[in-house]
């Protein structure tokens, strides 16, 4: 900067003084600095706290943009105010200032509630399908970084080992939206393993500095009776009179369930005299002579799955 004026000196002319001008520094225990905030309270929602901030110097108001800038943090954030708890706005002078100062604020605990109350897809004995029995639990509020506690009680409330707070991956589902898919194979086979009956689903959410907790929610579901089918039908392969081979002409059947008790036996036409009985080790199929004889493959039901025959 330069200032111009007429010279004292005898001789005429100009006289050029350079003039440096410097950034004020403003430093945070300047008695004449006051920073506020606009915003008297705030509660956590899951979304980005930028409070206004009103910067005054002596009389003089700055202007963000102009003057300075404001960077927002909170405990877990470096760069953003999202989280419960305490938060901070950092000013940074720009400008014709230089320095900076911070304020500190309160970011509320929200209440937390269920938006979809807790459910379970209920399954058949032994069909348990991690693709299509999905546990259903939507709170309103729950960090990325959390999940809900998932528990598989009897129906009298009693634990069961190893389906207690299990593993459950957050997914979104095409029908379902938001839920919960068991993907350890461990508890799988658990689940598998339970028999027909009546269960408890408890799902809870832990609170944190954000959000209020969600207590235990119980649901009642039971595990379905299983329709049994034949994986492979009864069959038997025909032979000629006096070639009969055990290793070819054995009666053979796959159920679904209840396999081991599988009775297979087989008679004459009338059902008078029996030649094989699987479950008392009769075999008499090599005296058979020429004719029509009658096979029979029949699993009992149980509690668990129905009955063949």
């Amino acid at each position: 900067m330069w200032l111009n004026g007429e010279s004292d000196y005898p001789i005429g002319g100009k006289h050029e003084t350079p003039l440096n001008m410097t950034k004020y520094e403003i430093q945070a225990t300047d008695e004449r600095l006051s920073v506020k905030l606009h915003e008297n309270e705030l509660v956590y929602d899951g979304a980005e706290k930028r409070p206004t901030v009103k910067v005054v110097l002596d009389y003089l108001v700055l202007y963000e943009g102009v003057d300075y800038f404001v960077t927002y943090s909170d405990s877990e954030h470096e760069d953003q105010a999202i989280n419960g708890g305490e938060a901070k706005a950092e000013i940074t002078f720009i400008g014709n200032y230089s320095g900076t100062t911070e304020i500190t604020f309160e970011i509320s605990q929200a209440v937390n509630n269920w938006e979809k109350m807790p459910n379970i897809v209920r399954w058949t004995y032994g069909n348990f399908n991690t693709e299509e029995t999905v546990i259903i639990a939507q709170p309103k509020y729950l960090l990325p970084e959390s999940n809900v506690h998932i528990s598989i009680l009897t129906g009298n409330g009693e634990r069961i080992e190893g389906l207690e707070d299990i593993e459950a991956e957050r997914v979104v589902d095409n029908t379902y939206g938001e839920c919960y898919k068991i993907t350890n194979e461990t508890i799988q086979n658990k689940l598998n393993e339970l028999q027909v009956n009546r269960y408890i689903l408890r799902v809870w959410v832990d609170g944190t500095s954000s959000y209020t907790e969600l207590g235990n929610e119980e649901i009642v579901f039971n595990v379905l009776r299983a329709e049994n089918q034949w994986e492979e039908s009864p069959s038997i392969e025909s032979w000629i009179t006096g070639e009969y081979d055990a290793t070819k002409n054995t009666p053979t059947s796959k159920s679904k369930y209840g396999q081991d008790n599988v009775v297979i036996t087989i008679t004459n036409e009338t059902g008078e005299y029996v030649y094989y009985d699987n479950s008392k080790d009769l075999n008499l199929l090599s005296s058979m002579g020429v004719g029509l004889y009658i096979m029979t493959a029949e699993v009992k039901g149980t509690d668990n799955y129905t009955g063949l025959k």
